[in-house]
């Protein structure tokens, strides 16, 4: 087939790959390859999950880079549940002292490094602007009460890259190494090439990866509920063998004012409750200026990745779907906007445009369903929603997308 060592950047080659018979699950492929990294894997057996870093297509193929080690708690809530957090999560905490004595608002990061475990503490976070959802059901912050931490590890992850037609997108993506119900099979040749061809592919991989930048931080963002059984184990990094039960989103309902109190979990002194007061009398809320609306505030995670010149974003963040400012300075136009960017599209360009846009979990039901451009602009977010199962950012991601052609990058 002739490959070629430099990186691929066309799509139009459809260069097919094989993969071994043998399907491993992504615990056994970090014991096998962990320290000889990069490999090239296939999904085999794919999963629709909870959340996007567990859930993953059949005959996805990916370039494996580098393994994560995201450092994490393990605690215990007043249920007796064991929550596991990542240690630098967004959301702040307070040390719990005493009866009806907390300390100061720190980042749990700030916590675990200044105490020794078992810590006790509590949510900082204002009960009447934040809501809980344990899976899909509401939760309470007062049903977590306060949490004792009792330990911190490290939950490894893959960083990979997904592959297409010989194309290494620079964007990586995370595996779970605990993750169970996906299998994987290593990729070992070019289909109708030779020996030369696969060692000139990676080559050229090699090269196109050369300036991408991982995080080997980088892990799950989000709070996990884990099974029952983990009361009984102990530590020496068991929890990378132990699937999570749940997910925990915290969200803010509304903005919340700086000038605004905290309401802790448990307690709140006399002291402390003037002093708000106080704060909140010096700094009264400003004023609109003329000729403006105030913003609409919605629905957005408190765990977002963090970002840095150094740092890609990460393959799943939820992006602001409306007003975004381009890199010209010009805005991309709100989901409201008339447009019909793929009126002229047919079904395998949706199908393709799913694929740009990290949806690809969604092409066959998009095919199954004949939907072409035309059709898509026929829809909305919550028929997307309702109708395939989306999630709301990746309804809206593809919404403006079919108006105004707007690809995250």
């Amino acid at each position: 087939m002739n490959i070629s060592t430099e990186p691929y950047t066309d799509y139009q080659h459809h260069i097919k790959l094989d993969h071994e018979d043998e399907n491993v699950s992504a615990m056994e492929l970090y014991e096998r390859y962990h320290d000889k990294l990069p490999i090239v894997v296939i999904v085999t057996i794919g999963h629709y999950a909870e959340i996007d870093i567990e859930t993953f297509g059949s005959e996805q193929i990916f370039r494996v880079a580098k393994v994560s080690r995201q450092p994490r708690v393990i605690a215990r809530d007043k249920e007796g549940r064991y929550l596991t957090l990542p240690v630098n999560i967004a959301i702040k905490f307070r040390v719990v002292k005493g009866y009806k004595k907390v300390g100061e608002i720190q980042t749990l990061k700030e916590i675990v490094e200044e105490n020794n475990t078992p810590i006790q503490v509590q949510f900082a976070l204002d009960a009447k602007h934040h809501s809980f959802r344990i899976g899909s059901s509401d939760a309470s912050i007062y049903t977590f009460g306060n949490i004792v931490i009792t330990e911190v590890y490290e939950e490894k992850y893959f960083l990979v890259n997904a592959l297409n037609s010989a194309v290494l997108y620079p964007t990586y993506m995370l595996i779970p190494v605990y993750l169970k119900e996906v299998s994987f099979a290593r990729v070992t040749k070019v289909r109708d090439g030779t020996k030369q061809d696969w060692k000139n592919l990676l080559i050229g991989l090699d090269k196109a990866a050369e300036n991408f930048k991982y995080d080997i931080t980088d892990g799950n963002k989000e709070v996990a509920l884990l099974p029952e059984e983990c009361a009984v184990v102990t530590s020496d990094n068991i929890y990378d063998y132990i699937d999570p039960k749940s997910f925990v989103s915290v969200a803010k309902k509304s903005k919340i004012p700086d000038y605004g109190e905290y309401v802790d979990i448990t307690v709140e002194t006399q002291e402390e409750k003037s002093k708000t007061k106080k704060k909140a009398s010096a700094k009264p809320p400003p004023l609109p200026g003329r000729n403006t609306t105030p913003r609409k505030t919605s629905t957005t995670s408190l765990t977002p990745p963090t970002f840095s010149p150094t740092t890609p974003p990460y393959v799943n963040q939820q992006k602001s779907m409306t007003s975004t400012e381009t890199g010209s300075g010009g805005s991309i136009r709100s989901l409201t906007d008339e447009g019909d960017y793929v009126r002229g599209y047919s079904i395998r360009e949706i199908g393709d445009s799913l694929e740009k846009l990290h949806l690809s979990k969604y092409t066959k039901q998009f095919r199954d369903a004949h939907i072409d451009g035309a059709c898509l602009l026929e829809l909305d977010a919550g028929n997307l929603k309702e109708d395939f199962s989306m999630k709301g950012f990746e309804a809206k991601k593809l919404m403006l997308f079919a108006h105004t052609g707007h690809i995250p990058s």
